[in-house]
C-alpha cells in the first residue's frame, strides 16, 4: 500500500512526502506509530488469550422469606487486554522495537499483518502498558530476543494532535549563534522542527 505523509497548517498542506510502499516478509507483522513514523517488524510468538471485561458491580442479597440471590449492575464490555509475545532475530530489529515502545505517541502502536485472510482479527491499535525483553541465550551473545508485552486494545490516536508548544524566543535561546546550519543539522525538515521539544535542547 502506498503511504504518503502530509502536514497541514491552518488548512493548507505545507509538506507532502512522495509515496512510499512498505511490505512484510514471511510471517512478520508490523508495529508502527503513524505519528512519529517509528516502526518495527516482528514475529508474533504467542498470543494465547485476549480478555474482555464488563464494568460491573455485584451485590449478594437475601431476605427472611427467600433464598439468597445476586444483583448485578453491568455496563458495556471494554476492549481486550492481554499478553502479547513477540520475537526479533537481529540486533537491529530489537533496537527498532525498543525505540518504538519507548517513544510511541501516547504509548500506542498499530499492529498490521501482511495477510489479513490468514491472520484474522489481528489488525488493531494497542496501548503497551509494560514490556519485558527476554534473552535467547544466557550471556546475550545470540541476538534473538523474546518480548512479552502487556497490552490493552484502544481505538487509536486522537483525530488531531498538536505539535509541542515553543516560541521563536525558545528557538533563539537554544541556538545562540543564530547559525542555520546548526539548526539544519539537528532537524532534517520543518516537520521535525515543528514537533520538537525546543525547551529540552
Amino acid at each position: 500500500m502506498p503511504v504518503t505523509w502530509t502536514v497541514a497548517v491552518d488548512g493548507s498542506d505545507v509538506v507532502s512526502t512522495t509515496p512510499a510502499v512498505y511490505s512484510l516478509d514471511g510471517q512478520k507483522v508490523a508495529l508502527t506509530d503513524a505519528i512519529t513514523g517509528l516502526a518495527a517488524e516482528v514475529v508474533i510468538g504467542a498470543w494465547p488469550a485476549r480478555r474482555r471485561e464488563r464494568r460491573a458491580s455485584t451485590f449478594a442479597l437475601t431476605d427472611v422469606t427467600a433464598a439468597p440471590y445476586t444483583v448485578v449492575v453491568a455496563g458495556a464490555a471494554g476492549l481486550f487486554t492481554g499478553q502479547l509475545e513477540l520475537a526479533t532475530t537481529t540486533d537491529a530489529a530489537a533496537s527498532s522495537l525498543e525505540t518504538l515502545l519507548e517513544q510511541a505517541t501516547g504509548g500506542v502502536v498499530q499492529l498490521r499483518v501482511a495477510d489479513a485472510a490468514a491472520y484474522r482479527r489481528l489488525d488493531c491499535y494497542l496501548a503497551v502498558l509494560a514490556w519485558e525483553e527476554v534473552l535467547w541465550s544466557q550471556d546475550g551473545t545470540d541476538p534473538k530476543r523474546r518480548w512479552v508485552l502487556d497490552v490493552a486494545q484502544v481505538r487509536g490516536w486522537a483525530p488531531s494532535l498538536e505539535a509541542s508548544a515553543w516560541t521563536y524566543d525558545d528557538l533563539a535561546a537554544a541556538y545562540t549563534t543564530g547559525d542555520y546550519d546548526t539548526l539544519a543539522g539537528d532537524f532534517a525538515s520543518y516537520v521535525d522542527l515543528a514537533v520538537a521539544d525546543i525547551g529540552a535542547i
